[in-house]
């Protein structure tokens, strides 16, 4: 198993929508890797709707951003989209 995690600033709240249009482009993008929010010591999957909306994160939380895959390639590849993804949201 590899993982790479990195902590990003949040740079919005996040809500019903920003977390529906992020599971959407998870899903869109066709990231294969598993893919974790972790913030206050709780982790959620970022492709659940949710498991998002119960972190209350707000803008200018510090959370970190867990890939996980059995591939290295993979998980090369994601979370450059991953990241990209949540700060265009």
């Amino acid at each position: 198993m590899y993982i790479r995690k990195k902590t990003i600033r949040l740079n919005k709240i996040v809500h019903t929508r920003f977390a529906q249009n992020l599971v959407n482009q998870l899903t869109i993008n066709d990231i294969k890797s598993s893919v974790y929010i972790e913030y206050n010591g709780k982790s959620v999957n970022a492709k659940s709707i949710i498991g998002l909306l119960s972190m209350s994160f707000v803008a200018g939380n510090d959370i970190d951003l867990i890939l996980t895959s059995d591939i290295e390639r993979k998980l090369e590849k994601d979370l450059p989209v991953v990241l990209k993804l949540i700060n265009e949201l």
